[in-house]
C-alpha cells in the first residue's frame, strides 16, 4: 500500500488556522522544533514562512520531502541549491501583497517627510512648534525606484498620485509600463544623484548584497539630509 502523503504547515496562527486543513503548527520549522513535529520523517510537502530555515540539517530530518511552499515573496531562508540537487520543488508567491508593501513604503515615507512620529510625541506632551514640524512635500520631488518589479511598479503608481517625478533602475526593463506611467529607466549612479527620495524594492540575494554601499551613498543628493 502506498504511503499517505504527509503535509504540514508551519507558522500558522489562530487567524489563519481555519484556512488550512492539514497538520498545522504555530511554530517555525527549525532544528529546535523538530521533536515537536508528528512523524517528521514522513512529511512530503510542507508550507512555511520566512522564520523557518530550510538548511541541510533540516532536510536530513525530512528524508521524504518532495515540495516546499513558502508563503512569502523571498526565498533566501531556503537552501535552493541543495533542494535542486535533491529534487525538492520550491514554490513561492512572487506577487504576494505587492500593493500592500507599496502602501507601507508610502506610510514610512510620509511618516519621515512630515515628521509624524516626533510631532505626535510633541502633541501628546502638550507642545507644538511649527519650526519643529517643518518637513517637505512630495509634489515635484524625484522618486528613484530601485527594482521596478511588482512592488516597484505599485510604488510608482502611488507616487503618481503625489505628483512626483519618477526614475527607475532595473536590469530588466518594462518599457511599456514606463511609457504608460511617464517614467524613465536610468543607470543606478544617475538615479542616486538625481533622486530626492529612493525606494529600494529588490530581494536580498548574492547579486544585490551591498548594492548600496558607502561609495554609492556618497553619490546621493544631500538636499534633504537633515530630515
Amino acid at each position: 500500500m502506498a504511503d499517505v502523503v504527509g503535509i504540514a504547515h508551519f507558522d500558522i496562527d489562530k487567524i489563519f488556522s481555519p484556512r488550512f486543513n492539514e497538520k498545522k503548527y504555530p511554530f517555525s520549522l527549525e532544528l529546535k522544533n523538530i521533536s515537536k513535529i508528528d512523524k517528521a520523517a514522513k512529511l512530503t510537502i510542507i508550507s512555511i514562512k520566512s522564520n523557518s530555515k530550510i538548511t541541510k540539517e533540516i532536510l536530513k530530518k525530512l528524508p521524504r520531502l518532495k515540495a516546499i511552499i513558502t508563503r512569502t515573496v523571498g526565498v533566501n531562508h531556503i537552501d535552493l541549491k541543495l533542494c535542486k540537487k535533491t529534487g525538492i520543488a520550491v514554490y513561492h508567491v512572487p506577487d504576494y501583497g505587492a500593493f500592500a508593501i507599496a502602501e507601507h513604503v508610502f506610510a514610512m515615507l510620509l511618516s519621515q517627510t512630515r515628521k509624524i512620529i516626533p510631532l505626535g510625541k510633541e502633541t501628546k506632551a502638550g507642545r507644538f512648534s511649527w519650526k519643529n514640524g517643518q518637513g517637505f512635500t512630495l509634489k515635484g520631488k524625484t522618486l528613484g525606484v530601485i527594482g521596478v518589479g511588482k512592488t516597484g511598479k505599485e510604488v510608482i503608481k502611488i507616487a503618481k498620485g503625489f505628483q512626483m517625478k519618477l526614475i527607475g533602475f532595473d536590469k530588466v526593463k518594462d518599457n511599456i509600463f514606463a511609457h504608460q506611467n511617464n517614467f524613465k529607466y536610468v543607470p543606478l549612479n544617475e538615479l542616486l544623484s538625481k533622486a530626492d527620495i529612493i525606494s529600494i524594492n529588490i530581494p536580498l540575494i548574492k547579486d544585490t548584497r551591498h548594492l548600496i554601499n558607502e561609495q554609492k551613498i556618497k553619490i546621493m543628493k544631500l538636499n534633504y539630509r537633515k530630515y
